[in-house]
């Protein structure tokens, strides 16, 4: 499992800018998920807002 949220969202070929995340209920500041610790049981949520008509 990787270390932090940024990793994971590497990992998973996510580009940061397009998605908003939310761990176990809270949101975390985007300039946070380098330092943003992840670890198992955890729930996270990754929410990518799409325009369209």
């Amino acid at each position: 499992m990787p270390a932090t949220l940024l990793a994971l969202l590497e990992q998973m070929n996510i580009k940061a800018p397009t998605i908003v995340a939310e761990i176990d209920g809270e949101v975390i500041d985007r300039q946070k998920f380098a330092d943003t610790k992840i670890n198992n049981g955890q729930k996270i949520e990754l929410i990518r807002f799409m325009g369209g008509g």
